[in-house]
């Protein structure tokens, strides 16, 4: 007789709102049922045969999920040997919950969906307290080992990781994957999304040892259950090249995502949005590894396809154009990244409107540019532009205002154009002291750009009181040998110092 295979929800990632479906069926977990040996012994066999050879002998009261059913067996996993064998219909059963059980599940139901709409509703606090308490209800009912507790322990993992208490999500996957291997076995497909999301957390907090041999068993149960071209197996290669490049591993990560370009073009072409995506980090791994030719080879690619895919002004094409830009400010090649980060400024413009404050970080790309192919009076034009925009969109005490500011002080200062840049340099210190407060690193910065100044213009008494103000809090908050702290002694000795010898503003 054909077996009927058991099916559940697959949680692929945190995806919260697959959750709430888990307690809809108080007797059974899912579409299939937990069973219970029901005899003082019973039998788990390599197949559905009375004579078959036995890989177990297991004792009443064990527990196992039902992969598959037929009218006499039931397929289970050997819980020492993590093989699949049968086990007869006379000697374990579905658990049959009673009256009072039932009633804890669907009050653990309620529980559950209240959390749910306390999170969707951004009140995370309260709705992790909920789902915990869900959690003690499922429990209660099902014991530790249940498909079920597993599920709804995703909730609390979920929410303490948007909470950014990592060590708690932590916690929770590492018990949930504890669970599922129990239940499910090593070779399942919930036990491989455990192993996904517990080696994720583990890349964001820095245990690479401990991640990658979660991510590559998750990687290899994909292969194996999915298949070398499935979307699956793909996001398990991407978090596991993700996780070569934070170790800098970059030839396992190259070896990896030129197996992703080679699927991801098979599967959607060589001119889909997520082939282009593929280009994007492949780029970006070789700029890692300072091999520009590559790295301009793909962002290239990545560039041409979204321009095809989703239009020249749509925001991911400016952005590959902009990286094709930033590639060659990296090998200095300033004349070549000039008409890029011109075009980018272009196309933004006739999207948001030439004063949108988006506007203003490309012309900051392009001061950099117009400096250093010594495009002075351009840049000057620049800066001004962005600094009117900023004074009329922004807070006056936000920092990108201070960058404005501070990068026409410094402008006007380096042309020895002292009388220009004073403003500026006061201005900006006046919103730092606001902003940071008298004793902050910052403030000390601004203080020594103004102080400098005075000392260019001849101005000693004003000077020197800005120059020691500035030395005293590097000194307290950074100590004697930080080079912020040295720099200051120097601006201050400068004061007695010849004229042309003088250190920077910055």
């Amino acid at each position: 007789m054909q077996a009927t295979k058991t099916t559940r929800l697959i949680l692929t990632g945190y995806l919260i709102g697959l959750l709430c479906v888990v307690l809809t069926r108080p007797a059974l977990s899912a579409e299939g049922p937990m069973l219970i040996v029901g005899t003082p012994q019973a039998e788990i066999k390599v197949d559905r045969s009375q004579d078959a050879k036995v890989l177990r002998t297991v004792k009443q009261g064990n527990r196992f999920w039902a992969f598959a059913t037929t009218e006499n067996w039931y397929e289970v996993k050997d819980p020492k040997s993590q093989l699949h064998g049968w086990i007869s219909r006379d000697q374990a059963s579905p658990i049959q919950l009673t009256a009072e059980q039932m009633q804890k599940i669907k009050s653990a139901q309620e529980t559950y969906t209240a959390a749910m709409k306390l999170y969707s509703s951004g009140d995370r606090e309260q709705a992790v307290q909920l789902g915990l308490q869900a959690l003690e209800q499922v429990k209660a009912v099902h014991g530790k080992y249940h498909p079920d507790t597993a599920s709804v322990m995703s909730f609390p993992a979920v929410a303490y990781h948007e909470l950014q208490d990592l060590e708690k999500a932590t916690s929770y996957t590492e018990e949930c994957l504890e669970i599922r291997r129990q239940v499910f076995g090593n070779a399942h497909p919930e036990t491989a999304a455990s192993l996904n999301n517990l080696g994720s957390l583990y890349v964001t907090l820095k245990r690479y040892s401990k991640a990658e041999p979660l991510l590559k068993e998750s990687l290899n149960l994909a292969r194996t259950q999915l298949g070398p071209k499935h979307q699956g197996t793909v996001s398990a290669m991407i978090n596991l090249g993700s996780l070569y490049e934070a170790m800098e591993k970059y030839k396992q990560a190259e070896t990896l995502y030129q197996q992703i370009l080679s699927v991801m073009t098979q599967n959607y072409g060589k001119d889909h949005y997520r082939t282009s995506v593929v280009h994007d980090k492949m780029a970006k791994l070789y700029l890692q590894m300072q091999a520009y030719p590559q790295a301009e080879q793909h962002m290239q690619q990545c560039h041409t396809i979204r321009q095809k895919s989703l239009g020249e002004t749509h925001p991911e094409t400016v952005k590959a154009l902009h990286e094709r830009g930033r590639i060659y400010v990296m090998q200095e090649k300033y004349a070549a990244a000039e008409p890029i980060f011109l075009k980018c400024l272009e196309l933004v413009s006739s999207e948001t409107g030439e004063n949108h404050l988006q506007t203003t970080i490309l012309r900051d790309n392009l001061v950099m540019i117009f400096d250093h192919l010594d495009k002075y009076s351009e840049a000057e034009q620049l800066m001004l532009k962005n600094l009117e925009i900023r004074r009329d969109s922004l807070d006056e005490q936000h920092p990108d205002l201070v960058y404005s500011l501070n990068s026409l002080g410094n402008y006007y200062y380096a042309r020895k154009e002292y009388s220009q840049a004073l403003p500026y340099f006061k201005e900006a210190l006046e919103i730092t002291q606001k902003t940071r407060g008298a004793e902050h690193p910052a403030t000390a910065v601004a203080l020594g750009r103004l102080g400098n100044l005075y000392r260019m213009q001849g101005k000693k008494s004003e000077a020197e009181p800005l120059l020691s103000q500035s030395l005293k809090i590097n000194q307290k908050a950074l100590g004697a040998d930080h080079r912020a702290t040295i720099q200051a002694q120097q601006n201050l000795a400068a004061l007695n110092a010849t004229p042309g010898n003088e250190p920077p503003a910055d």
